[in-house]
């Protein structure tokens, strides 16, 4: 099959392992740049992000007490705030960083794509962010009568903070799922049968996953995270299945072309 090599820079065309070794490096400083800025402009919004962050602590009332036991930890706080802010302003940057270096291997149709798989990333992995940080006063309150008539819950605030960002964090970056799998279905790894006779195994390995994330033993909260994942993997298959639809429609114009070019040449 032809690529649209037309439209892809020159230089790019003929560039050796070493060229193409510099350019990933540039590529990878990029993302890590963007990445910082996003960080340190978010530290002169740490305040209002803390008082966010620490919402469903406060709304368990007086069962739950956020104390500071060393003198770095609220440092080390806005830090770890600065850090999943700075990746969520920078993932845009680095996805875009990717499609720009895997770009001259791409069709002009897929190029044409790179907006939407930009959007998408931050759209999906803010979506992930939120429903797991809605779940938090859950979860939360779920942890706390699991607790000892007696026994006081004083929280490690550097602690519940790594714990609310980790969680938030593995739920945006699940969420890319449906990301993930177009990239590798417009790459070729990745086809909607594979992914339909791995269905049953992935429904097993969401349960599971759910089962062991849910504090709580009871089956609502484990099919309500389960749920979400579910839907994500089934999205999955239908952008992997119009991604290998496109291709397929363009190999029979491609093969329809050629045949019509070859009658007339005849």
């Amino acid at each position: 099959m032809a690529r649209d090599s037309c439209d892809a820079p020159e230089d790019k065309r003929m560039m050796s392992f070493w060229d193409h070794l510099e350019e990933l490096r540039w590529r990878i400083i990029k993302s890590i740049i963007a990445i910082l800025v996003g960080g340190i402009a978010s530290l002169a919004f740490s305040d209002g992000l803390l008082g966010l962050l620490l919402k469903p602590a406060r709304d368990l009332g007086p069962s739950v007490k956020l104390v500071n036991l060393t003198p770095l930890s609220m440092v080390m706080v806005r830090l770890y705030i600065a850090l999943v802010a700075g990746l969520l302003v920078g993932l845009p940057v680095t996805v875009y960083q990717v499609w720009r270096f895997i770009s001259p291997g791409l069709y002009r149709h897929e190029r044409r794509a790179v907006p939407w798989v930009l959007l998408s990333t931050l759209a999906l992995f803010t979506l992930g962010a939120l429903l797991a940080y809605s779940m938090m006063p859950y979860l939360f309150r779920v942890l706390v009568e699991a607790g000892y008539q007696g026994v006081e819950n004083m929280w490690n605030i550097r602690e519940y903070m790594g714990f609310l960002l980790g969680f938030m964090a593995a739920f945006g970056v699940v969420f890319e799922l449906p990301v993930l799998i177009y990239i590798l279905s417009v790459i070729g790894i990745v086809s909607p049968a594979l992914l339909r006779r791995f269905r049953r195994w992935a429904i097993l390995l969401v349960f599971i996953v759910a089962a062991v994330l849910t504090p709580s033993p009871d089956p609502f909260s484990q099919v309500a995270m389960a749920v979400p994942l579910l839907i994500l993997f089934e999205l999955s298959i239908f952008v992997s299945a119009m991604v290998w639809r496109g291709k397929i429609k363009r190999k029979k114009a491609e093969l329809a072309a050629s045949e019509e070019e070859a009658s007339d040449g005849g």
